[in-house]
């Protein structure tokens, strides 16, 4: 009895007819609408294609319910199709509005030109970094750090790297002091307490390059130890890492070194408006020497100018180069630097040595007279252009010779000498 009445139950339960519509829930946002169905595996994510010919069907299997008999659908296979229908029509939108705003951003964007190769020049600006115009330097010695701007720098590196070319400085209206371009320290020391001025320029295969030439920079040295500086703090610094490399308890002794100069010789004429400065140093412990005096310089002072410009003592690339001299008589004299202070050596100073430039005209070329009193042979060197006959007086007065006749024997000597050239 209760088994049929089972199975009728069952047969009841089959014959009862199935739900309208499936449990449905809605989400919407900016790019479409997401279903979601309820069934046994949970909730199962359902995207519909957008496609208006498929309203009827359902990848669920709705459609196969909606073919039993009762007229081809339900409303929830109506309400399905609106859904479907409603999201391809708003993809549709967004579509169309991606693709119009992406034809909008490439008319905003113009594709950006090429860029353009660099002029064919080897022109540069150059400008004085340090010291800064119108500053105190504390010390008689200060470095020059000189920026270069160069509009090709491939260009002006073949130019600029040679022999031959070189940044030039001028200190206080002095001859020019040249360094090369690439590489090294533009050093001064020994400077007179006071007001300084320094002008650059370049020098590109020997010649002068005027349209590079700089601003001039003024500044102030002054020798007080007490004086707080921020540029004095710098430079100390700088000069730490120059230092020799002694632990703090050793203590190392050296003979004192000398310097020679060898070119100019004495008294010689060089011709044009510069000179080139080669010396040696004379030590007899090589192997100490080199090792603290490797950050040391040789400096020189033409003219007796109102500082020494440093070129490295054992460096050969950085030759000491002096330019724009007038015509006439020079002197110079070297010094090699100390490796704990960095100033010069007083010990080392050179004897002055005396030399004549002729000008780029060879205009102011000068011989040497030989000229014997008393059995002894004088030497004096005179230019071209000079009065003969008053430097005929010079030589006479200034050796206390009193003889009446000295000066036009002088004056002869010296026609003699001018005739020969």
């Amino acid at each position: 009895m209760i088994r049929s009445f089972l199975s009728l139950f069952v047969v009841l339960l089959l014959l009862l007819p199935s739900p309208s519509f499936p449990a449905i829930t809605k989400s919407s946002g900016k790019k479409g609408i997401k279903l979601t169905k309820k069934g046994k595996g949970g909730r199962q994510p359902i995207k519909l294609s957008g496609n208006k010919k498929g309203r009827s069907s359902n990848t669920n299997g709705q459609s196969s319910r909606g073919g039993n008999g009762r007229g081809g659908g339900s409303e929830g296979s109506r309400r399905g199709g609106q859904a479907g229908q409603a999201r391809a029509s708003q993809e549709d939108d967004i579509q169309a509005s991606s693709q119009a705003t992406g034809t909008i951003a490439q008319q905003e964007v113009p594709p950006s030109d090429p860029p353009q190769p660099p002029p064919d020049t080897d022109e540069a600006k150059i400008t004085i970094v340090d010291p800064p115009d119108g500053s105190t330097l504390m010390g008689s010695s200060f470095d020059l750090r000189i920026g270069i701007e160069p509009l090709n720098l491939e260009v002006f590196t073949d130019s600029y790297n040679t022999t031959n070319s070189r940044v030039c400085v001028a200190l206080d209206d002095g001859p020019l002091s040249c360094w090369p371009v690439f590489g090294g320290k533009i050093r001064y020391v020994g400077a007179i307490d006071g007001s300084h001025s320094v002008q650059a320029v370049l020098m590109r295969r020997g010649e002068i390059v005027e349209e590079t030439r700089t601003d001039v920079v003024t500044f102030t040295t002054v020798e007080d130890p007490d004086m707080e500086n921020e540029g004095g703090e710098g430079e100390k610094e700088q000069n730490e890492d120059e230092e020799m490399d002694l632990d703090e308890e050793e203590r190392v002794s050296l003979d004192m070194p000398g310097l020679i100069l060898q070119v100019p010789p004495e008294r010689v004429t060089i011709p044009g408006n510069a000179v080139q400065i080669v010396s040696k140093v004379s030590t007899n412990q090589s192997e100490l020497f080199n090792k603290y005096f490797k950050h040391q310089y040789a400096c020189y002072n033409v003219d007796a100018g109102t500082a020494s410009s440093c070129w490295p003592l054992l460096e050969a690339h950085s030759v000491p180069y002096f330019a724009n001299l007038e015509p006439g008589l020079h002197t110079v004299e070297g010094v090699i630097t100390h490796p704990e202070t960095n100033e010069g050596i007083e010990a080392t100073t050179t004897e002055s040595r005396t030399f004549y430039t002729a000008g780029a005209n060879n205009e102011a070329a000068a011989v040497m007279v030989e000229i014997e009193v008393d059995k002894e042979n004088h030497y004096m060197p005179v230019c071209r252009g000079s009065d003969a006959r008053n430097q005929g007086f010079y030589f006479c007065g200034s050796r206390g010779i009193t003889l009446e006749t000295c000066p036009d024997f002088v004056a002869e000597k010296i026609m003699v000498a001018y005739n020969a050239l």
